[in-house]
């Protein structure tokens, strides 16, 4: 029979809810007694009084504890009470009480802690393409995450355009991370108003509630290439003049201006310019790479709206990849960080995007060509120098690369329709 020290007794009175009287333990422990056990004989006529084994059995069930079980005993219930004297039995009730004491200390001050240490950070647009996998980095690297978006459930459900929502959303977080927006061009052309209040008021909303903080937390605003227009040289770098052709455009401009002047307010903030992200069959249908992979594996016509376009491609998680590397800069207390974009810094054509995912599903889909929208830009690819040197940031994952795992997650699902429709 194993040994059982005071602290153990505690651990096995923990893991019972009630006492033998049905009360709680802690008011019980005067009930328990305690048999003594010698150092190296269980013999009676060997047992020692000077160094006894304490060994609790509990009233009126026979039970003889140790230190890993519970098993019942006729000795427990048949031998002559042998208690300790009662100055004994008082200290080990004082050691348990003690040990009680500190444990409970322990877990809160546990519990104290970990709300101490654990960051949160809100990201808004978090169902999005971006906001999906974001969210997920930060959460496996410890991060508490709150959400907000139009597509959310319960408590992950917002709306930017609303304040209330955003200054609930905000509440106890260190920074934010603003993903939310009408997020297509096209969008913002069919309704301006929408485009215009979703991508400036709900910014000037997250502004305003990030200021009424005693925290501050700080913002990162996602913008996009767009601000660029078309540009005066290729590649393009952050310096270059902004010069928004399209309504999404000029909203983004007009966020990055608010988030700029919210420095003198005493906010941090940060700007990062995306450029064509892709990577996942989630992401809108009418999106160009989900757009011509999907029509590849399913052998449908692409068609392609400026086939001599060209646009730079980045993965989405590349893209994670370097806000998280901005994140970091925040959270080591830098406060002048310059507007940043996350490019491959290699054009690839409208018309070279549909003929590699032809071959690359193999394909032989017809590619149809049409004119190009009129507020489209119509060349771009930018510079990744600035990212590099200040992030540590480079693109990891190829066009091609890319391309080969979307065409596959598209193949898989399509397969997988064939199949559900096949059983039906």
């Amino acid at each position: 029979m194993s040994v059982l020290t005071p602290r153990l007794a505690l651990l096995q009175a923990l893991s019972r809810p009630e006492g033998s009287c049905g009360c709680p333990f802690w008011l019980n422990l005067k009930e328990q007694t305690y048999e003594s056990f010698p150092v190296k004989s269980r013999h009676r006529s060997s047992v020692s009084t000077t160094q006894p084994h304490l060994t609790p059995v509990l009233p009126e069930t026979g039970l003889l504890t140790s230190g890993r079980n519970c098993v019942g005993s006729t000795h427990a219930a048949t031998t002559p009470d042998r208690s300790l004297p009662s100055e004994a039995n008082a200290e080990t009730r004082k050691r348990l009480i003690v040990a009680l004491a500190g444990t409970l200390l322990a877990g809160v001050l546990a519990l104290i802690l970990g709300k101490i240490m654990t960051k949160t950070v809100l990201v808004t647009g978090s169902r999005g393409l971006v906001g999906r996998r974001l969210c997920a980095s930060l959460r496996n690297d410890g991060f508490s995450v709150k959400e907000l978006d139009l597509l959310g459930h319960g408590e992950h459900y917002g709306d930017v355009t609303r304040l209330a929502d955003v200054e609930t959303g905000i509440q106890g977080c260190v920074g934010v991370v603003h993903l939310a927006a009408v997020s297509r061009v096209v969008w913002g052309q069919r309704d301006p108003e929408l485009c215009w209040r979703t991508n400036v008021t709900g910014l000037q909303n997250l502004v305003h509630a990030a200021l009424a903080q005693s925290s501050k937390p700080w913002i990162l605003f996602s913008s996009s290439r767009e601000v660029y227009g078309q540009a005066p040289s290729l590649p393009v770098a952050e310096t270059t003049e902004l010069n928004p052709l399209n309504v999404y455009a000029r909203s983004k401009a007009e966020g990055e201006r608010v988030v700029l002047d919210a420095r003198s307010q005493g906010l941090q903030t940060a700007v990062v310019r995306l450029s064509n992200v892709y990577g996942c069959t989630k992401d809108h249908a009418d999106r160009v790479i989900p757009a011509f992979a999907r029509a590849a594996v399913e052998g449908s016509p692409l068609r392609v709206e400026g086939s001599n376009h060209t646009f730079d491609f980045t993965h989405v998680n590349d893209v994670v990849r370097g806000l998280r590397a901005l994140i970091g800069l925040f959270e080591s207390g830098e406060q002048s960080l310059h507007p940043v974009h996350l490019v491959s810094g290699h054009p690839t054509s409208l018309g070279e995007l549909a003929a590699i995912c032809c071959r690359l599903a193999k394909s032989d889909a017809v590619v149809t060509e049409a004119a190009p929208r009129s507020y489209d830009v119509a060349r771009f690819y930018g510079d990744p120098g600035r990212a590099r040197e200040f992030l540590g940031w480079e693109p990891e994952i190829s066009l091609e690369a890319g391309l080969i795992r979307l065409i596959e997650d598209f193949r898989q699902e399509h397969a997988l329709h064939g199949a559900m429709e096949a059983s039906a």
